[in-house]
């Protein structure tokens, strides 16, 4: 998708490799895990107020007529702006390495890697 049709709802999602090689359930799951943990770092947050001003990240609906989905919709893409301006090839590579030693990614650690495919 392209981060500026980003939306907080969606809907059904299709993922594929652009090269159409084969797509393991591991790659999936690793990609969820770095993108997750792009958007934790601190930076993001300290940064973010220069996209979307704080007030409207903070700002509760406060009644019918308040337009949550575009506030909504207006954080995702500056999310999606960071995150794209932080990950990298080599990022996800080391990252994928660590990934399938973690407790819980057991199954994954046979997985090949998705540069090697």
């Amino acid at each position: 998708m392209n981060p500026e049709q980003w939306t907080a709802l969606p809907g059904t999602l299709f993922i594929s490799r652009r090269d159409d090689k084969p797509l393991h359930v591991a790659h999936v799951e690793a990609l969820h895990a770095y993108c997750d943990q792009l958007g934790k770092e601190p930076a993001f947050w300290q940064g973010l107020d220069q996209i979307v001003p704080r007030e409207i990240l903070e700002r509760q609906p406060t009644d019918e007529s308040d337009d949550w989905q575009t506030h909504t919709d207006n954080a995702l893409k500056a999310k999606a702006k960071y995150m794209l301006s932080r990950a990298s090839r080599e990022g996800f590579k080391q990252f994928y390495k660590e990934w399938r030693y973690r407790p819980g990614n057991r199954a994954h650690r046979k997985a090949p890697s998705p540069y090697t495919l």
